[in-house]
């Protein structure tokens, strides 16, 4: 995922009607070995393309 892709999906997501927040993330560019840690952890797979 590029920095384009994540910026459209978070503002398409942004758009929909719901009580629910989002933190939309390019996990391969994260630096904080805590929040790795907690999304492996107790993150939640929306979305995974399949091969």
């Amino acid at each position: 995922m590029t920095e384009q892709i994540r910026a459209s999906v978070w503002l398409d997501i942004d758009e929909l009607d719901t009580p629910y927040l989002f933190d939309i993330s390019i996990f391969h560019l994260l630096k904080s070995d805590n929040l790795i840690d907690h999304i492996n952890r107790a993150g939640k797979v929306l979305y995974r393309k399949e091969d």
